[in-house]
């Protein structure tokens, strides 16, 4: 069965800034996304984190939110958000919109080139007071990241991911927190974030993604005219994240909150990533381990033994590593593990059904052809294929996967080691033995 892929266009604008387009009639609105991508790193990540909260903020035109949203109503109700992303070793800002085409508007409003009109405003032209950024608007960004990480306590699966993650690579930029660390963000000044904002701007690799009914030349005119970056000795971050530390003895860490559940979350480095030719192996690794309802994990921990709340894997390719993550009684910690690190055990073994084998791979390619229906995670996709210095087509990644076969799962199996586990208990939990 041949499926359409949206295939992107490449055109480069300036040194370090390339325009991707994929002209297609699927879709009514045109996506847009601009991206600055960073190495990840402790000296700048902080500051990093705010600087698209407080470009949202405002522009010299548009200096407040309520400005900002009547001009979005202007565009036919376009829709604009920001975020930090966070690829493998890399730390990318970027802001998101998308806007109804104008090949279906009662007129033909330019609304392709009124919407990059509009990012080049947020981007190069923001609210300022004393040649800075507002201090209001930094301050307040600021805080509500700082509140952000915070609040990850109250959602303990995605708490015990991070710690876990934090532990894990805690001397490894991946350990560091997308958006930035706590302490820093309370000293965050406007006039530094504004010059750091500069430098941004000169030395960032960037990528603007357009998804939509467009005309790819006209489409580089805007882009030219009205995103007029400038451009210093641009700074590529590495395309392959920095490398494992050396084989270590698996390390346990236990951390006691009053939580009506424990949440067991391990580590492991695959020594597999995204550009590697075993890459689709790790795919169907993962998805045999805990990636769907039919996983090891999943039959094994939580239905069979009846011992999690949830049991899943998931995968961190551009890094190399997987996480296991079970919600569990705290009374039932050395069963749960016993049984995680045998279903882990059983993958480097060979026990799995050719059913098994089968439905991951129809699975995989269900979801690689689903994400082609959404404009967003097409983009995606592309995003993590030109930060790991190997784009991956669509046609190419279902070909892989249908070529898997239980040998090369195996293979990927072995590599696989454990790094660390954690555990989030109770503070009445019996006392474990640290570091086995």
């Amino acid at each position: 069965m041949v499926h359409m892929q949206i295939e992107f266009q490449s055109i480069a604008i300036d040194r370090g800034f390339t325009l991707h387009v994929a002209p297609t009639d699927k879709f009514k609105t045109t996506s847009i996304r601009l991206v600055l991508r960073r190495s990840l790193r402790a000296d700048t990540y902080t500051k990093n984190a705010v600087i698209p909260f407080v470009l949202r903020r405002g522009t010299r035109k548009l200096p407040t939110a309520r400005d900002i949203a009547r001009h979005l109503e202007n565009l036919y109700g376009a829709e604009f958000a920001v975020d930090i992303n966070k690829i493998g070793e890399t730390q990318n800002i970027e802001l998101f919109l998308d806007v109804a085409n104008e090949r279906f508007l009662p007129e033909q409003l330019g609304m392709t080139e009124a919407a990059l009109a509009f990012l080049g405003e947020v981007l190069l032209d923001p609210a300022m007071e004393n040649g800075a950024f507002r201090r209001e608007y930094v301050t307040q960004e600021a805080e509500a990241l700082r509140r952000r990480i915070e609040s990850l306590i109250n959602n303990k699966p995605q708490y015990a991911l991070n710690r876990l993650r934090e532990e894990m690579c805690r001397d490894e930029p991946f350990g560091l927190h997308k958006y930035g660390n706590v302490d820093e963000l309370r000293q965050v000044t406007a006039e530094e974030l504004f010059n750091h904002y500069h430098h941004v701007l000169a030395t960032s690799p960037v990528d603007v993604f357009v998804v939509g009914p467009v005309e790819p030349d006209r489409v580089t005119e805007w882009v030219k005219e009205r995103l007029p970056l400038p451009r210093g000795l641009v700074e590529t971050p590495p395309a392959v994240a920095g490398p494992d530390p050396p084989a270590r003895a698996e390390r346990t860490v236990f951390e006691e909150q009053p939580v009506q559940q424990g949440v067991l979350a391990l580590g492991y480095r695959t020594g597999t990533r995204y550009p590697d030719g075993d890459y689709a192996a790790l795919l169907m690794y993962n998805g045999l381990l805990g990636g769907f309802p039919h996983s090891k994990l999943f039959v094994n921990v939580r239905e069979k033994a009846s011992l999690a709340y949830f049991a899943s894997s998931q995968l961190e390719a551009s890094k190399g590593v997987l996480w296991v993550v079970a919600g569990i009684a705290v009374e039932k910690y050395e069963q749960a593990l016993a049984i995680i690190r045998e279903q882990v055990a059983a993958m480097a073994d060979g026990r799995f059904t050719d059913q098994e084998l089968e439905n991951t791979r129809k699975g995989l390619i269900n979801g690689v052809l689903s994400a082609q229906d959404s404009p967003g995670r097409i983009i995606g996709g592309r995003l993590v294929g030109i930060v790991n210095g190997r784009v991956r087509p669509v046609q190419e990644t279902i070909a892989a996967l249908e070529g898997v076969t239980r040998e090369d799962v195996v293979r990927v199996a072995e590599r696989i080691r454990p790094d660390t586990v954690y555990f989030l208990r109770t503070p009445q939990a019996p006392p474990g033995k640290e570091g086995h």
